[in-house]
């Protein structure tokens, strides 16, 4: 099966999917879990990746300040065009690879003044039998209120879409915004893959 092809394949899954339901489940709680899009094979071959040393290992995670509102055009092309008009360039796609006692600390992955509101991520090896632990956590930081955490199982070859910085909540005074950073819970076992993909672009 040639490249073209497989990405033919993988278009139409993500176009059948049920982006109504979706889009009400990241609405209502600032993420949610597509069914699978990836086979076994495909994330097999995705984790291979990694080890071929062709993808970009270590990422800043650096913090930036919230900008103004952004209208977002009709077509990712349209919006990495205004990224790299903002000097934001390079690509964020990421693999990131953990061992036993390995974690990722609670962060936003911002790279500019320019950020989609929503990011995708998925495993790329079985969770409870390649890996344990490693949960994917999410913290959502409410206004004057206490902050709430949310567990997201992650499965292999299915894509969490969730919030990339903040999301609006309604409350009783109107919308408010409410932010939200993510991690990995420590793993305790094995090896764990992950496959991110975040739509904007670096500086």
């Amino acid at each position: 099966m040639t490249r073209t092809t497989v990405s033919d394949a993988l278009a139409q899954r993500i176009a059948s999917l049920r982006w109504d339901e979706l889009l009400a489940t990241l609405d209502h709680q600032g993420f949610a879990q597509t069914p699978l899009l990836l086979s076994a094979r495909e994330c097999s071959a995705l984790a291979a990746l990694y080890d071929s040393g062709g993808c970009r290992r270590t990422v800043v995670m650096g913090r930036h300040r919230f900008g103004e509102d952004v209208r977002y055009p009709a077509t990712l092309r349209a919006f990495l065009e205004r990224c790299h008009r903002a000097g934001q360039t390079r690509p964020t796609p990421l693999m990131l690879r953990y061992g036993a006692g390995d974690w990722n600390a609670l962060h936003q992955d911002l790279y500019g003044e320019l950020a989609f509101p929503f990011q995708a991520v998925t495993v790329l090896e079985r969770p409870g039998r390649d890996f344990r632990g490693g949960e994917f956590v999410l913290l959502e930081q409410r206004p004057r209120a206490q902050s709430r955490a949310h567990v997201a199982p992650l499965r292999r070859g299915g894509f969490l879409i969730f919030t990339t910085r903040q999301r609006p909540v309604r409350g009783g005074r109107g919308f408010y915004r409410s932010a939200m950073r993510h991690g990995v819970s420590t793993v305790t076992e094995g090896r764990r893959t992950t496959l991110g993909i975040i739509f904007h672009d670096a500086a």
